[in-house]
């Protein structure tokens, strides 16, 4: 039986979170040869179930702390890491985001070392300082995992990465209960009866790009004033996204719902998926709302290698782009952003097929298959 140590900052939070616990999860239920332990900067109880064994390191930086503490905050983790590291004896570490990969690589003691890329990072990489970080830590792992071959292309042209030791997994979709009847809560029911609703699913803040969209909904509202639009994220630019809001005399209208548990039960009680994000890795929002059934617009942030596999991923269509699986449109662009979303609106035909062929989409994303990737990793690691 071989060790393999997943290190990130915290459990909650977006698809790589989401990736280290029910990676974990699938390693330790599963008879593959390897068993696993996370470790984690940021402890979140509310996740303690998911994940079997949990180590938390002791030091951390909060928000008000200056560059000197957060600097130091760091070499302490390296140590921390490398400690626990002899403890556990790792064969392998696999280490989510650039600043868990820094201090992964920091703290090596001879395991494998595996870095996994979420994100186009060229997208926040604006000084030589930060690029030079990445660069070390993907020339430094014996792995780069990048989540889509769009973020694979960005590692390897912007980063330099050798080729050879990138390889693209992407995200799994965990199948969905359909016997499950979570309630959703009574303020947003109340706002999506009666309406046919828009949903749209992440952070607060610009790279989401939901400023465009509730722009482009305002307009849409004017020709379909039966129509909602519900956001559900926190982050901050709410109070901007509030007055935005405000401007456009949307305040009926458009709900920034906040976190939520159950993703899965509102998009059940949406009629159309809209993904206005400026920049993503791989968008597996996208895959859950197919899962619940719903047709998806979405920007050409990265999200083509879903919507049209087989093209191009580093293509971005100019115009709206009925591909195979859904519609692509460019990114902050909202006349034809607005367009799109009447289009589907108006034509139940076009919906009802984007429906029908989600199965067939989601059907490349199964647990089994995806994370069958991750053993099939760690074994030619261990050769």
């Amino acid at each position: 039986m071989k060790n393999v140590l997943l290190f990130t900052h915290k459990l909650s939070g977006g698809g790589a979170e989401k990736t280290v616990r029910r990676l974990a999860a699938y390693i330790n239920e599963h008879d593959c040869g390897y068993h696993a332990v996370v470790c984690v900067i940021h402890d979140d109880i509310d996740y303690h179930d998911e994940v079997d064994e949990l180590i938390v390191l002791p030091s951390k930086s909060s928000a008000s702390d200056n560059k000197l503490k957060r600097g130091l905050n760091v070499f302490r983790q390296i140590r921390e890491l490398r400690e626990i590291k002899l403890l556990t004896r790792p064969d392998v570490c696999i280490s989510f985001l650039p600043g868990a990969d820094r201090i992964n690589i920091l703290s090596h003691t001879g395991e494998q070392l595996v870095v996994s890329v979420r994100v186009k990072e060229s997208y926040f990489t604006h000084d030589i300082l930060r690029k030079t970080e990445i660069c070390r830590s993907y020339s430094k792992a014996d792995r780069v995992i990048t989540v889509s071959d769009y973020v694979r292309q960005d590692v390897l042209d912007f980063f330099g990465a050798d080729p050879s030791k990138v390889t693209t997994i992407h995200n799994s979709i965990e199948p969905s209960n359909e016997d499950a009847d979570t309630d959703i809560l009574p303020e947003v029911a109340d706002f999506v009866r009666d309406h046919r609703v828009l949903i749209n699913v992440g952070r607060l803040d610009e790279q989401k790009g939901q400023d465009h969209l509730i722009r482009a909904f305002a307009r849409v509202h004017g020709s379909h004033p039966d129509t909602v639009l519900l956001i559900l994220g926190e982050g901050e630019w709410r109070s901007h996204l509030e007055t935005i809001i405000h401007e456009n005399a949307c305040d009926d209208c458009i709900m920034l719902a906040g976190n939520v548990h159950d993703t899965h039960a509102y998009l059940k009680r949406a009629d159309v998926f809209v993904l206005s994000s400026n920049v993503e890795g791989m968008p597996n929002v996208i895959l859950e709302a197919m899962s619940a059934g719903l047709p998806c617009i979405s920007t050409e942030c990265g999200s083509r290698e879903i919507l049209a596999p087989g093209t191009d991923v580093t293509y971005a269509a100019a115009d709206v782009d009925y591909a195979e699986y859904g519609v692509l449109i460019p990114i902050r662009d909202e006349d034809i952003m607005e367009r799109a979303i009447c289009r589907m609106l108006d034509d139940d035909e076009l919906r009802q097929r984007y429906i029908g062929l989600a199965h067939e989409c989601l059907e490349g994303y199964t647990p089994d298959r995806i994370y069958g990737e991750w053993i099939r990793m760690l074994d030619e690691l261990s050769k």
